[in-house]
């Protein structure tokens, strides 16, 4: 098995990168002119992640997950979407050590 880890680490306060992370995750998970749906959404360990994905010709995308850790206003890492069954993708979302949110995919 291989792993591949791309980080990015944003350069914005942490507390306006987890608002945008958690409550408008409709607003950028995937590319125009597809739009999200959030399903549902339980914030803790274990809970579900659930994001359908509409495409501009009618099409649909489901992508299931499960948070595997969630810290409220800190960090949250789920399944990669559609993985629910196999968990072989993980992202995660934290404030970094020295204080700057960071994105790990």
């Amino acid at each position: 098995m291989q792993d591949l880890q791309v980080t990015t680490l944003i350069a914005a306060p942490p507390a306006k990168v987890w608002d945008i992370m958690v409550n408008r995750q409709e607003e950028w998970w995937c590319p125009v002119p597809w739009r999200a749906e959030i399903i549902v959404q339980e914030r803790r360990p274990g809970g579900r992640a659930e994001v359908m994905m509409h495409g501009p010709a009618g099409e649909r995308s489901p992508h299931d997950g499960i948070y595997l850790a969630w810290e409220e206003g800190r960090m949250f890492a789920s399944t990669g979407t559609g993985m629910k069954k196999t968990g072989c993708a993980t992202s995660t979302w934290a404030s970094s050590k020295a204080g700057a949110p960071a994105w790990r995919n």
